[in-house]
């Protein structure tokens, strides 16, 4: 086979990949938009998110912490199409509702009203709350975008990175995040973004200072759009403690500066931002209908809750479904794909400690998924005790998790099984490495 017939077939592959991938991304936007419904309102919460949003957007001003809903906001949510009706208390709207939204730093707020003002101009709406909704679902296209982005940074193959978009695009949870206003696909995009400059970038600084500054800074942007993004930081972690070439000591002293560099960061940014905006003391009844209306079950009976989770439709517990539970779509058993891997990672992880071969860098941030998986839930119960509030848990904070899970675990396989994988090279010819750099590429070649 000549070079350019090589070559011109290496481009057909690319290109044919290329428009898998493509169609996987339309697929996906089509499948969100075809879902979208404006009217659509969450049990009290898009009205929190807004309220935090349009008072950035309109007054130019971020609203103090627990703050109350202006009565025009609450109007402007509950307009029906372009009728103007109003529904429930909206004609006579109380002036005294907290926004408990305002406990979060305003990342997602001020984020999503700086790409509201282009939406606005190009695309028309009906009000502002089918702008707001309009501008949080254009964080969800942003993401699959991503989610391409860091397939193709950990060199999975292009016809798999289309099949991990097309399943991403038809993830009911996904879906559901898309279309609805809230922080959760907001944390995905910048989770991912994170994920993304910490391979390409962050991962390679030698100086624990710089590392620990920087990481820190992209760690602590995540933490303050919501807790949740707590697993960007369990990743990096188990990524440098699994990876790093220092030894015990110094590998101890470059996470720890990361964590107090990451702790420090955010709540300095939060201090700073609540100074500046004001705050308040929480009248308490939002906490009361949270108690009220949480089923009452044990911690064990949540983690069922939790685990069945993924074969809902529905993003959270007891909430209406927007998405069809009966679509065609690739998740419904994606939670034993990911057990499965980790099956296969840990003995892996175990037999190249022993056998001392070096083993993939995708393993290492695919536990670090898994380990924040686990850790999600018993953080917020912990959480929850030392504030004395009953353990609560929303299916829907596991979005950002299954979605850069599909693309870790992917990775890893990809590198485990790959007949060329620099892991496979090296496990079975460990023996070869004390011989020269050709001799062992020659080996290589043989396998």
């Amino acid at each position: 086979m000549t070079t350019h017939l090589k070559q011109a077939i290496s481009l057909a592959y690319k290109l044919f990949g290329l428009a898998l991938i493509l169609s996987s991304l339309v697929y996906g936007v089509v499948n969100i938009t075809s879902h979208f419904d404006k009217e659509f309102q969450s049990p009290f919460d898009e009205l929190q998110h807004f309220d935090y949003w349009q008072t950035i957007y309109r007054d130019h001003k971020i609203p103090e912490v627990y703050g109350k809903i202006k009565p025009e906001n609450i109007k402007s949510y509950c307009l029906i199409g372009k009728s103007g009706s109003a529904k429930g208390d909206c004609d006579n709207p109380k002036p005294n509702i907290e926004n408990t939204a305002t406990n979060y730093a305003p990342t997602f707020y001020l984020a999503t009203a700086i790409i509201s003002a282009p939406l606005d101009a190009i695309i028309p709406t009906d009000n502002d709350f089918h702008l707001a909704k309009l501008s949080g679902m254009a964080w969800g296209f942003i993401s699959l975008i991503l989610l391409w982005v860091l397939a193709c940074e950990m060199r999975i193959p292009q016809p798999i990175i289309a099949l991990i978009i097309f399943a991403t695009g038809q993830n009911p949870q996904f879906v559901f995040g898309s279309i609805t206003f809230n922080q959760e696909i907001f944390v995905l995009a910048a989770c991912t973004a994170t994920l993304i400059l910490y391979l390409k970038k962050l991962k390679s600084i030698q100086s624990s200072f710089r590392f620990a500054f920087w990481a820190g800074i992209a760690s602590a942007f995540c933490l303050s759009i919501k807790p949740t993004a707590l697993l960007i930081i369990i990743i990096i972690g188990t990524s440098e403690l699994l990876s790093s070439a220092l030894n015990t000591k110094k590998k101890a002293i470059r996470l720890t500066m990361y964590g107090l560099s990451t702790g420090m960061i955010y709540v300095l940014s939060t201090m700073i931002s609540n100074r500046i905006r004001g705050t308040n003391q929480s009248d308490g009844l939002m906490r009361d209908y949270i108690i009220l209306h949480t089923p009452s079950v044990d911690f064990s009976q949540w983690i069922n809750i939790i685990w069945s989770s993924f074969e809902r439709s529905t993003a959270s517990y007891g909430w209406r479904a927007l998405v069809d539970y009966d679509i065609p779509w690739l998740f419904p058993h994606f939670h034993i794909f990911f057990i499965a891997s980790l099956l296969l990672a840990v003995p892996a992880f175990i037999i190249s400690k022993l056998k001392n071969v070096p083993w993939p860098a995708s393993m290492n941030i695919f536990i670090g998924n898994m380990l924040a998986f686990a850790a999600l839930p018993i953080a917020l119960s912990v959480y929850c005790q030392i504030i004395d509030f009953p353990f609560f848990f929303q299916p829907r904070y596991y979005t950002v998790y299954t979605c850069l899970a599909a693309v870790t675990a992917t990775a890893f396989l990809v590198d485990l099984l790959s007949p060329v994988s620099s892991f496979r090279k090296s496990f079975y010819f460990a023996s070869d490495r004390e011989k020269p750099y050709n001799e062992r590429k020659l080996s290589a070649q043989i396998l």
